[in-house]
């Protein structure tokens, strides 16, 4: 920040002659009210004339904040000098420049504040501030502070405040620092080096470090293996630490190698009729083999012989005895041809009546064939008739004599017609209700039948009802009067379906007890169905958070079953608070009981919903945002059940933003005045702060609501004195005010 210098001091005679005052000069005129501040123009020569009525009546004062004396009085409303300062009632407050007048007027008449330079000034225009304040209200007003922080304080300073009333009066008020606040990060510290605690102060960025002494080594009288022995190599052992795992000095001992642990002997290569073999056995630790050589084994011919090629029924064949180990072969023997081997014959074409046939027989060893033809055999016709055509009740019929081996016939004659054969009556149709019955009898020859009517009885309807169906949620039911004989129905009702299904409760808020909401059922004419035609049951587990389902069991006039489905879900989130550090929001809340997890949610100004930022199973959440941004978050707590996430009812919202950029600023100076003006950063707006002392305390001078508000102009600075500046961007959404770090001086 640029030091201002106010390089002009004019200083004027303050001497009034109140003989030579002439009130008649021409001047502007002012009005002002108290607590009120305005800016007036005096040219020599010339008495600029502030107008002003007590509206409340006591003590006041007139101030001015100029870098010019002037000569000041004050009169009636005609003009006549009512007061003019002197040593008590006139105070400096600065250097011989700006001044102070108290005075009691009477309430309702009208004053002027008179202001004039020396006579001997030449004839130029001067500008400077004058404000009327009352100081003493009557007895009977009762203050209404507003407070207006001046100040802000820091983490290590003091802020300062104003407090204001409607009658003017003012008080001030020392702001106590805040102290630091944030996040601790920390290192921990080992057996040989330190560790160390930084809390990142959110809102002067200032890291406090606290160092954390190390550890040092402790170590535990208890050998551990550092080096494992082999079955041909010796290991080592020591006390270590039981931090860092080092190995603690002149501790160390030898561990002696454990040798091989062989297993049995087992065949490498088996030995054979004319070759050695090789045996092996292996290490189970290491792997490590050894070997032995197995002696040739020679030739093992078996007692019997083996045929090698077997006899035909036309050729020889050889046999020998074999080798049980390689197949190698001794002895070699013919075996002499077996000759043919001729079964008995078989026929292959049966002889008939009136055609010959044919016969063979095989060798049983090779198959081969020898046939043979046979001879015709010629009718053999029966001697007792048999029935060609069968006669029945009504007509003849034939027989004749057969050949017993074909179906030629000789000798044919006539059968004569038997005549009919009926039995008894049987009822083959019983009268019903409403139709005839039949009785028939058959002739048990021929099955031709006769038939007579069993009269029709009428209906026996029941004096009760009768269920026909059950109603369901497809359809309606009926019950109606039934006939004792038949399936005929009078006086049929119906019963109107299952419609409408009605929990008590849709949804709960988890806290460890069963949960059974109640049922009302409607039919489709919109009655309530009477709980005795149904049954409710629950299923097992209806405390936990989930989907849930009770099921209505139908009985009596209605039938089927249906599933009704209900929720458990997180209560809502509580405790929810945000903490900005940098452009980084930290979101904690208090834990829901039951749930597993919480979602967090952005609102999107532009759809007017929230939507999703991510998700947790812990009860805070950081995510890095646009800087100098306002946001509101909202959080969700929910709880996964089969893969089906279960939230909260309502979103637990909180209005946060992150901090903006830093500014940088520079100053500029012109006379009495100093412009500072900065670049624009992402902000809601700007704070300007200003002081005489470099690393003084800084007040507030300027407040900007504007992100595109980039300069300020501080006037009626005074002359030969330094000034020094530092501004600030800020966020402001609802009650939550979030700031940039300062500028540099």
């Amino acid at each position: 920040m640029k030091k201002l210098s106010l390089s002009i001091l004019l200083v004027f005679s303050i001497l009034l002659c109140f003989n030579l005052l002439s009130y008649s000069e021409e001047g502007p005129v002012y009005d002002i009210e108290g607590g009120q501040t305005i800016e007036i123009s005096v040219t020599a020569h010339e008495v600029a004339k502030v107008r002003f009525t007590p509206v409340v009546g006591g003590e006041y004062w007139f101030e001015s904040h100029t870098t010019y004396d002037t000569s000041c009085s004050v009169c009636d409303e005609n003009l006549d000098l009512l007061y003019n300062p002197g040593e008590d009632d006139g105070q400096n407050s600065g250097e011989g420049q700006n001044f102070r007048i108290r005075y009691t007027f009477r309430g309702g008449d009208t004053y002027y504040f008179l202001c004039r330079l020396p006579e001997d000034i030449p004839p130029i225009t001067y500008n400077y501030d004058v404000s009327l304040t009352m100081h003493q209200p009557e007895q009977s007003h009762v203050h209404q502070w507003n407070e207006t922080v001046t100040q802000e304080p820091t983490c290590t300073e003091d802020g300062a405040a104003i407090l204001t009333c409607i009658c003017t009066m003012s008080e001030s008020r020392v702001l106590p620092p805040l102290g630091h606040a944030g996040p601790t990060e920390t290192v921990e510290a080992t057996c040989t080096q330190k560790g160390k605690a930084v809390q990142h102060c959110e809102r002067c960025g200032l890291d406090i470090t606290e160092v954390l002494p190390a550890l040092g080594h402790e170590f535990k009288a208890e050998f551990v293996v550092d080096k494992p022995p082999t079955c041909t190599a010796t290991g080592t052992k020591s006390f270590h630490c039981i931090r860092c795992g080092l190995s603690q000095s002149g501790t160390t001992q030898t561990v002696p190698s454990n040798g091989h642990s062989f297993g049995e002997w087992g065949v490498l290569k088996p030995a054979g009729c004319l070759t050695t073999g090789t045996d092996q056995r292996i290490c189970s630790v290491c792997g490590a083999d050894e070997t032995r050589q197995t002696p040739v084994l020679g030739h093992d011919y078996s007692s019997k012989f083996t045929v090698d090629k077997a006899a035909t029924c036309t050729a020889a064949g050889t046999k020998s005895r074999h080798c049980t180990r390689c197949g190698d072969k001794t002895d070699v023997t013919v075996i002499a041809e077996k000759g043919h081997s001729f079964g008995n014959w078989v026929t292959t074409k049966k002889a008939t009546c009136t055609s010959g046939g044919s016969k063979q027989k095989s060798c049983s060893a090779c198959g081969a064939v020898q046939k043979k033809a046979t001879e015709a055999l010629g009718h053999k016709y029966s001697t007792k008739y048999t029935i060609d055509k069968a006669p029945t009740c009504t007509a003849a019929g034939t027989k004749s004599f057969h050949c017993s081996r074909c179906s030629a016939k000789t000798g044919s004659v006539t059968v004569k017609a038997t005549g009919h054969s009926f039995g008894t009556y049987k009822t083959v149709l019983k009268a019903t209700c409403t139709a005839n019955g039949k009785q028939t009898r058959k002739c048990s020859s021929c099955g031709a039948e006769q038939s007579k009517t069993i009269a029709k009885k009428g209906h026996a309807f029941s004096d009760k009802y009768t269920l026909d169906s059950c109603a369901t949620t497809e359809k309606s039911g009926s019950k109606s009067r039934h006939c004792s004989r038949c399936s005929a129905v009078t006086d049929k009702v119906s019963i109107p379906k299952i419609a409408g299904f009605t929990l008590s409760k849709a949804v709960y808020v988890f806290n460890g007890n069963p949960k059974k909401p109640g049922v009302t059922i409607k039919d489709s004419r919109g009655s309530t169905i009477a709980n005795k035609y149904y049954k409710l049951s629950y299923e097992s587990g209806c405390e936990s958070i989930g989907k849930h389902y009770v099921t209505v069991s139908f009985s009596g006039r209605y039938a089927g079953t249906k599933k009704l489905a209900y929720r458990i879900i997180p209560n809502d989130v509580s405790g929810l608070s945000a903490k900005t550090s940098g452009n980084k929001i930290t979101l904690s809340w208090n834990a829901v009981k039951g749930a597993d997890g919480y979602k967090i949610f952005i609102y999107n100004a532009a759809t007017k919903a929230f939507e999703p930022l991510g998700e947790t199973s812990k009860t805070s959440f950081s995510v890095s945002l646009s800087k100098g941004t306002a946001y509101t978050l909202a959080v969700k707590a929910s709880k996964k059940v089969n893969g089906t996430a279960f939230s909260s009812s309502n979103f637990s919202k909180i209005n946060c933003a992150t901090a903006p950029d830093k500014v940088n600023a520079r100053v500029t100076t012109a006379g009495k005045e100093a412009t500072v003006s900065w670049n624009r950063v992402a902000c809601t707006g700007y704070e300007v702060y200003m002081s005489t002392n470099l690393n003084g305390s800084y007040q507030r001078v300027k407040r900007l609501s504007s992100p595109d508000a980039l300069n300020f102009t501080k006037t009626s600075l005074k002359s030969g004195q330094l000034y020094f500046f530092k501004v600030r961007a800020y966020v402001k959404t609802g009650d939550v005010i979030v700031y940039s770090p300062f500028s540099q001086i």
